[in-house]
């Protein structure tokens, strides 16, 4: 029965690497995404005025909608791909406990293994397999978290942009500001 947790344990552990490379491989896509997802809709919602001026709304927001595209692709791929790795190292962990239960069984029903052995299998193998089937699914979100937190990193370690010593003005309008006198005179004779 021992044989059987170390067999089920080995087979199941080299999942984690692949399941971390994955993750970092399509997690840092996800991440962009995301970012990308979460800039065009701050836009959106800062510049829905305009947008709505000009009749951009609706069908016609394709940037914000192509990015929402974008996030739910990139969302399932980093599941479906990166996921299926931690899933097989939870099913072998799983069939590794479902297979100390059933050998387990077949030892007692033939007389070869006393009640409290059996007993004491059982809960150390699920006292055992529970952590490591956690670990597994921790493990792979930490990944995940990892990325995350490096691009917010990045993003504090950029520098300021430069400032320019002076600040650069405006031209002047004072002279546009005044009025000519046959202007004012020309906008009296039209309104009177």
């Amino acid at each position: 029965m021992t044989l059987l947790i170390i067999v089920s344990v080995s087979v199941a552990v080299p999942g984690l690497p692949l399941a971390g490379r994955m993750i970092a491989r399509f997690g840092r896509r996800h991440v962009v995404s995301r970012n990308r997802t979460a800039s065009r809709l701050l836009e959106y919602l800062q510049g829905i005025k305009v947008l709505k001026a000009f009749c951009l709304t609706g069908r016609d927001s394709r940037r914000l909608d192509e990015a929402m595209r974008r996030l739910r692709d990139d969302s399932i791929r980093l599941e479906a791909v990166a996921g299926a790795p931690v899933m097989l190292y939870v099913i072998i962990l799983e069939l590794g406990f479902v297979g100390l239960l059933v050998f387990g069984a077949r030892l007692f029903a033939s007389g070869g293994l006393a009640v409290p052995v059996f007993v004491l299998f059982l809960v150390v193998g699920y006292k055992l397999f529970e952590p490591l089937i956690n670990f597994g699914v921790f493990i792979s979100e930490m990944r995940h978290m990892h990325i995350a937190a490096n691009h917010i990193a990045e993003v504090l370690d950029t520098p300021p942009l430069p400032e320019p010593a002076e600040p650069s003005l405006p031209p002047s309008t004072d002279d546009f500001a005044k009025p000519t006198g046959d202007a004012v005179r020309d906008a009296r004779a039209d309104v009177l």
